[in-house]
C-alpha cells in the first residue's frame, strides 16, 4: 500500500508540473552549474536499483564544459526521468552509458544510451506524448505511465532545448537532449529568473462546473483548474449537473458524455433548453475519438469537444479561448 501510494502521487506531481509548465506557471531558475552536478547526483541517487539489475552505467564528460547557466533541479529530474527509463526497459546485465559533450559552440548535448528492447520505428515520433505506452500491458508492468518522457520533453524546452531519441527495435535507445551554453555573464541579461508563457497564462479564478463521475478523472481535472484558482462546483451524474448549473451559474461546464441517472448528452439538452444557458460554453469530455463523435456532441449542443484522458494543454487552451 505505501509503496502504490508513493507511485500515485509520483504520477499526480508529474500531471501537476505538466500542467503548470502548459499554464504558464512555472518558472526556471537559473544558476551556475557545472554539467557534473545535474549528471552525477541522480546516477549516484539510482546505482543500488542499477546494481540491484546487474546494469553497469559509464559517464563520460567533455572536460572543455565549465559551469553554465540551467535550473539545476529541473536538469536533474530530466535526467532521472532519462535514467528511469533506461531503468525499466533495460534487462539485467544490460548496460547504460551517459555522455555530455559540447555541440558547437551554442549546445551541450546529453544523450543516455541503453541496451534495452528499442522502439520500433512507427512509434518514435509518439514517444514524448502524454499517456503514450508502446505496449500498454508490458509498460505498465514495468511501472511505466506515458507520463514522465512528456514531463522531460517540457523541462528541456522551458530550457530553450531540443530532445530526441534514436532507437533500433531489440538493438537499445538513445534518447538525447540538448541546453543552451549560455555563459555566467547572461545571468544579468536574463535574469534568475525567467517567466516562461506569462503573456498566454489562461484566465483565472472563473467559475467552472465539473461533471464527471470518475473520481480519478476528476481528481486530475480539479488539480489543474487549481492553477489558477478557479471556484469549481462538482456534479456526479447529468441530474446533478443540471441543478447545481442553476444555482452555481457557471461561466463553463466541462460535461462527461457517460454518466450515471441522466448522460451528459441529456444533461446538455436540458441546459440549452433553460434560456440562461443557451450560449454557456459547455465541453463535451469523452473518451469516444474522431470527427464523428465530436460532430455528434456539437449537433446536441455541446461548444467543444475535449478527449479523455483531459491534456493540460487543451484544457487550458479551451479555457482561454471561451472565458473572456
Amino acid at each position: 500500500m505505501d509503496s502504490s501510494g508513493k507511485h500515485l502521487l509520483s504520477q499526480i506531481n508529474d500531471i501537476l508540473d505538466i500542467a503548470k509548465i502548459d499554464a504558464g506557471a512555472m518558472e526556471v531558475q537559473l544558476g551556475q552549474y557545472s554539467p557534473q552536478e545535474f549528471i552525477n547526483s541522480p546516477v549516484a541517487w539510482m546505482a543500488a536499483q542499477f546494481k540491484k539489475k546487474k546494469i553497469s552505467v559509464e559517464t563520460s564528460i567533455d572536460a572543455d564544459i565549465s559551469t553554465m547557466l540551467v535550473d539545476c533541479r529541473k536538469c536533474r529530474q530530466i535526467m532521472l526521468n532519462l535514467l528511469s527509463n533506461a531503468l525499466k526497459f533495460t534487462p539485467e546485465d544490460g548496460q547504460v552509458n551517459i555522455g555530455v559533450l559540447q555541440k558547437g559552440d551554442a549546445n551541450l548535448r546529453v544523450e543516455v544510451k541503453d541496451t534495452g528492447m528499442g522502439i520500433e520505428a512507427h512509434e518514435l515520433q509518439d514517444v514524448f506524448s502524454e499517456f503514450h505506452q508502446t505496449d500498454h500491458a508490458r509498460d505498465e508492468q514495468l511501472g511505466g505511465t506515458g507520463i514522465g518522457l512528456a514531463l522531460t520533453r517540457r523541462l528541456v524546452e522551458l530550457h530553450g532545448g531540443d530532445i530526441g531519441v534514436e532507437s533500433e527495435f531489440g538493438e537499445g535507445s538513445t534518447f538525447w537532449f540538448t541546453l543552451p551554453l549560455k555563459k555566467p555573464e547572461d545571468i544579468e541579461s536574463e535574469g534568475q529568473e525567467m517567466e516562461i508563457g506569462a503573456a498566454t497564462t489562461p484566465p483565472a479564478g472563473n467559475r467552472i462546473l465539473v461533471a464527471e463521475d470518475n473520481e480519478t478523472n476528476l481528481s486530475l481535472i480539479l488539480d489543474m483548474l487549481s492553477i489558477h484558482n478557479h471556484k469549481v462546483a462538482v456534479a456526479r451524474n447529468g441530474k446533478e449537473a443540471v441543478e447545481m448549473a442553476q444555482s452555481f451559474r457557471p461561466e463553463l461546464v466541462l460535461m462527461d458524455i457517460r454518466m450515471p441517472i441522466i448522460g451528459g448528452l441529456e444533461a446538455t439538452k436540458l441546459l440549452r433548453s433553460m434560456p440562461e444557458f443557451a450560449e454557456t460554453p459547455i465541453i463535451a469530455l469523452t473518451a469516444s475519438t474522431g470527427s464523428e463523435a465530436e460532430d455528434k456532441h456539437i449537433s446536441i449542443g455541446c461548444t467543444e469537444h475535449l478527449p479523455k484522458p483531459v491534456q493540460s494543454q487543451q484544457l487550458f487552451a479551451v479555457l482561454k479561448k471561451y472565458i473572456a
